[in-house]
């Protein structure tokens, strides 16, 4: 309920002599200011209805308040503007030339609703709606429009991809199994962060906000919000046993990151890295950026973190006594590394050259005292005019935009395998981690927003109530449905709220909220009400049909035909390989195999090929005018890798150097010489994610079987996975559905506009259906109208009676035998 306007706002809704106002506002101009001359349209309003309600995967019968919403506004308009004289039909006619709005783009544009009540302390507003105009109907014959608007959930329509991930069994066996896991609220954040929406400040940049094409090196690399998992929002993880994670038992995680400035609530803190301290085990991250193929160390990058100095967490005062400490590291290119330090509470920035053994670093800048958070930003930028020129900032304390280090040396730029990786050491605690680059020589300090921008939206998220094991798959769905299926798998809601807040609930959220009542009514301010009591909502088994992913190292790839993979000689060129169960490939260049024996011609030392027990390797072939054999002298390879492109599709480059076609099969044999049994001869090794067989969570209540019968409920789905038991979720749901559960129809009474979804309404009727019967909101329609003044319809689940046992209860309390004293 919003409570804001206390008694007195109260005593005013409920009043029989109340007076509502409303308020109906456009964006017309796009700029946020809602400065339009016919931005504020509520004296035109005849009728207003907002109609807002949970649906949730639990079948009909069960009633259980859990699921999603999409708010819809509809609003008449009529009249005329007293401006121009022009009725609303014209003003709203895209074909108007003489309409204010004619110029204006109304389709999509922001809007929201208010109802005002009327108190001797002035007029209290509640918001009611926030949201973007879908429809706009123009009646000729009357002059009315009709407008319709949906809230932001049309803001989550992106397409939104996850990196591929799965919990190793590598560490499982080792004892660190918890670390590993992922949170609800992590990939809920992952999606929203690309839908320019945070639980945080920050989400990364976008190449549309960039000017640049996607696909393009320009752009964020790397991003990790670390709200409860480790997976990137941008960025592929590193492969499994490069990742380390504290034993179980120590957290790994800790809710100290700083909400988004927007945020209603600030006391909800999203998750962090916890702080290791000096302990170093479990204590480093390793990410790629999205494609690390385009990585260069020439050119300007942008270096960003967010420290959490909250104090009341384990070693929350570790960056003030820390030893030199490398917090941050990312591979260039070229073999140039660049690493922010801490050491006694001061942040810089080294640039290490490892070609040339040379280190350049920025002066030193305090990390500011009694802050919750402090903002670690760095740029790098590396010419060949200018040199090396950084800049740092710790808070609001930073270092100039000087020249640290030499000039550029294209001559000196060997290849690097491991260019695109960023090393994220949490000694600190920390989150909205990230990496961008710029193809641009800034003779003066770039703008941040090069790399992280203030997410336009912000989100509260509860923690989750479910075990995330593994992501399943998800590239190229819409965020709102994979949010909405998050969420579904473990009974959670989520919504944008009046406010235009996203909000994510779990289930104990709302079933606290069954235990605050908000308002009592009585029947003579309600109608409609019907009751249903009926054994389709009783489930007293719980059944939930599991899937199991881990990731281990081996091979993701072995090529099917050999000539799946030909190049033409000078050429260099990329195949896509579809699959879809690979976390990353090893990053290295494979090495050519050989079938041509050891020592022939003198100097061959290739590894020789085998069949049985050959990885990461190719067997090269040319084509000559006797035909394909391998190539019989030293030094022949071709440049062979893998890698994941920005789309998340595994590529592999194959770069030709020799006049011949080339392409990677092996025959069975001596190799030099031409034979007819060739065998494909590639395999790429990495981290691949194993399906496992699925597993089936299953609870019971017998004594409501040898009463009612069994009667199952049935989960499966993407998101209901090995872990999904962990916290005792099914016991969770399963005492409130073990007894019938009295339903009703939708109730109508005077419109309170402080009513939320889950507020919980106390019903008295004693001479009739009850005392203290409790109601919890799944669905608001409010609609106000000139005529018919403010009037809500609710959908509503009835909570259980309270039963026999209240002390003080004339109806309910009881002194009999079924009184128990404790």
């Amino acid at each position: 309920m919003q409570n804001h306007g206390g008694d007195e706002a109260g005593r005013a809704i409920t009043d029989n002599e109340r007076r509502i106002r409303w308020r109906f506002n456009c964006d017309w101009n796009g700029n946020g200011g809602y400065d339009h001359p016919l931005s504020f349209l509520a004296v035109s309003v005849i009728e207003a209805e907002v109609d807002r309600a949970l649906k949730g995967s639990a079948p009909e019968p069960i009633m259980l308040i859990e699921g999603s919403s999409a708010a819809e506004l509809r609003v008449i308009l009529a009249g005329r503007d007293e401006t121009t004289g022009l009725g609303y039909d014209a003003i709203f006619s895209p074909y108007n030339g003489f309409s204010p709005l004619y110029t204006k783009q109304q389709i999509g544009t922001e809007c929201y609703f208010d109802i005002g009540i009327d108190t001797a302390y002035g007029t209290v507003w509640y918001p009611q709606f926030v949201g973007n105009i879908t429809t706009i109907d123009v009646n000729r014959d009357s002059g009315d429009v009709h407008i319709t608007a949906l809230d932001r959930v049309e803001k989550l329509r992106r397409p939104v991809v996850l990196a591929p991930w799965a919990v190793s069994d590598y560490w499982n066996n080792l004892g660190r199994v918890t670390a590993q896991q992922a949170d609800t609220a992590c990939l809920i954040d992952n999606c929203l962060q690309q839908c320019d929406t945070s639980s945080t400040k920050y989400r990364p940049a976008t190449r549309a906000e960039l000017n640049v094409p996607d696909g393009s090196l320009d752009g964020v690399g790397v991003f990790v919000p670390a709200n409860g998992g480790i997976i990137p929002t941008v960025g592929w993880l590193d492969n499994a046993q490069a990742i380390t994670y504290p034993l179980d038992g120590v957290p790994m995680y800790q809710a100290s990151a700083q909400p988004h400035p927007n945020s209603p609530d600030q006391s909800n803190r999203p998750m962090a890295l916890s702080a290791m301290g000096g302990n170093g085990d479990g204590d480093y991250l390793k990410y790629w950026v999205a494609n690390r193929d385009l990585t260069r160390a020439e050119g300007s990058h942008f270096l960003g973190l967010v420290l959490s100095t909250a104090s009341g967490f384990p070693n929350a005062g570790y960056h003030v006594t820390a030893p030199d400490t490398v917090l941050y590291e990312y591979r260039a290119g070229g073999n140039y590394v660049f690493r922010i330090h801490l050491q006694a509470n001061q942040v810089w920035v080294e640039v290490f050259n490892e070609n040339t053994k040379t280190s350049s670093s920025t002066a030193k800048v305090a990390v500011p005292s009694g802050r919750d958070s402090v903002e670690v930003y760095a740029t790098v930028m590396i010419s060949r005019n200018d040199g090396i020129k950084a800049y740092i900032r710790a808070g609001n304390n930073a270092t100039g935009y000087n020249k640290i280090g030499p000039n550029f040396d294209p001559n000196t730029y060997p290849f690097d395998a491991l260019q695109g990786l960023l090393l994220v050491r949490h000694r600190v605690a920390m989150f909205d981690i990230c990496y961008a680059y710029r193809n641009l020589f800034q003779e003066t300090l770039a703008p941040e927003t090069s790399l992280w921008r203030q997410a336009k939206y912000a989100a509260v998220l509860d923690r989750g109530a479910n075990t995330l094991s593994f992501n399943p798959g998800v590239n190229g769905k819409d965020a709102w449905d994979v949010i909405t299926g998050l969420a579904a798998a473990e009974f959670g809601s989520v919504f944008w709220d009046e406010s235009g807040v996203l909000r994510f609930w779990n289930y104990n959220t709302v079933k606290a909220k069954q235990d605050q009542i908000v308002r009592t009514v009585s029947l003579d301010t309600l109608s409609g009400l019907e009751i249903t009591n009926s054994l389709d909502s009783v489930r007293n088994i719980y059944s939930v049909q599991a899937s199991k992913r881990t990731a281990n190292a081996g091979r993701i790839y072995e090529a099917q035909a050999v000539d799946q993979f030909i190049v033409p000689g000078f050429t260099r060129k990329d195949f896509i390989l579809y699959v879809d169960d690979v976390q990353f490939a090893e990053p290295r260049r494979l090495p050519r195999h050989t079938t041509i024996p050891l020592g022939t011609p003198t100097g061959n030392t290739f590894l020789q090929w085998s069949n049985d027990w050959s990885h990461h390797g190719y067997v090269m072939q040319l084509l000559y005018p006797e035909g394909w054999h391998e190539p019989n002298f030293v030094n022949a390879e071709l440049d062979v890798y893998a890698f994941f492109n920005n789309d998340g599709m595994l590529v592999l480059r194959v770069d030709n150097p020799w006049q011949e076609t080339a392409r990677l099969a092996v025959g069975n044999g001596d190799g030099s010489v031409t034979q007819n049994d060739n065998q494909p001869a590639l395999r790429i090794d990495g981290t691949r994610i194993i399906k496992g067989t699925d597993q089936v969570f299953r609870t019971t209540d017998k004594g409501s079987v040898s009463k009612y019968g069994p009667r199952n409920f049935e989960a499966r789905g993407d998101w209901y996975q090995q872990n999904y038991n962990d916290k005792g979720l099914l016991n969770v749901l399963l005492p409130r559905t073990t007894k019938p559960i009295p339903t009703t129809q939708q109730i109508s009474m005077p419109g309170d506009p402080r009513l939320q979804l889950a507020d919980t309404l106390q019903v008295e009727d004693p001479d009739g259906l009850g005392s203290g019967l409790r109601m919890q909101i799944f669905g608001i329609n409010r609609k106000v109208s000139r005529d018919g003044g403010l009037v809500d319809t609710l959908s509503v689940e009835l909570l259980r009676p309270p039963g026999l046992g209240i002390w003080d209860s004339p109806q309910y309390g009881r002194w009999d035998q079924s009184l128990i004293w404790n």
